[in-house]
């Protein structure tokens, strides 16, 4: 944003402060100094175009300064633990927040993107599930004579339907495990290989990727409801198959 040179070492930034307190009428109103850049970093539009880092003394001289800071960073290896301590330490009259809770809005919104991608595959995978719908209803069609000879045999029809609920849950799970094989597959892929790239200069090179256990049980709730429902209409056709001898 500032169009700095760093191979340019004989073209310092001029810095202007303005100085604190009540300023005469023969005072500079501003402290200037020199920086002599050394590199430019990039992270995020956000933080680009925002921060300045620099030598703390020199920051301390600009703005007048003793020892004096306006903020501490603290790195921790078990930040929700340093949080607590800190929320006891302090009381009631100060708030604490964690790197999440500062940046709300966008892990809120994050969140909220998160589940219209989870809803909006959801509904594909609603779709999708009409073949399993006309798979099972052709093989209750190509069974009939089959089931015909089971309810000869005693067979009622709800043992009928449920072979067929359990076939449809059955195809549901051998799915759940597939998509979760793959899924791990291509996480450990872009992890080691970062098969999907970020364009332009960033601080990371592909785009980041995170697989977290509590996700699973849902995913897998879902497809095993979705596969349940598309097995119904099938399993309430085959309870109609009437048997080869009919009772008295």
């Amino acid at each position: 944003k500032l169009n700095v040179n760093v191979d340019d070492v004989f073209s310092p930034v001029a810095v202007y402060m303005p100085r604190r307190g009540q300023v005469g009428s023969f005072e500079q109103p501003f402290r200037k100094r020199f920086m002599y850049p050394s590199g430019t970093f990039v992270i995020q539009q956000e933080y680009d175009n925002k921060y300045v880092i620099t030598d703390l003394n020199l920051v301390r001289e600009l703005l007048g300064y003793a020892d004096e800071v306006s903020a501490l960073e603290i790195r921790a290896t078990a930040p929700w633990k340093v949080q607590a301590k800190i929320e006891a330490l302090m009381g009631e009259g100060f708030v604490v927040k964690n790197r999440f809770e500062q940046e709300e809005t966008f892990m809120r919104l994050m969140q909220v993107e998160k589940w219209m991608s989870f809803a909006i595959v959801s509904l594909m995978m609603l779709l999708v599930s009409f073949n399993l719908v006309g798979a099972l209803w052709m093989m209750v069609l190509e069974k009939q004579g089959d089931i015909a000879v089971l309810r000869s045999m005693g067979g009622n029809g709800d043992l009928v339907r449920n072979i067929f609920l359990l076939e449809g849950m059955m195809l549901s799970g051998l799915g759940v495990l597939l998509g979760f094989g793959l899924a791990g597959l291509i996480y450990i892929l872009q992890k080691q290989f970062g098969l999907v790239s970020i364009p332009g200069n960033l601080v990371i090179d592909s785009y980041p990727i995170s697989m977290r256990p509590g996700d699973l049980p849902v995913v897998a709730l879902t497809v095993m409801s979705i596969g349940m429902l598309a097995a119904i209409p099938p399993a309430l056709r085959a309870m109609k198959v009437p048997a080869l001898i009919r009772e008295e």
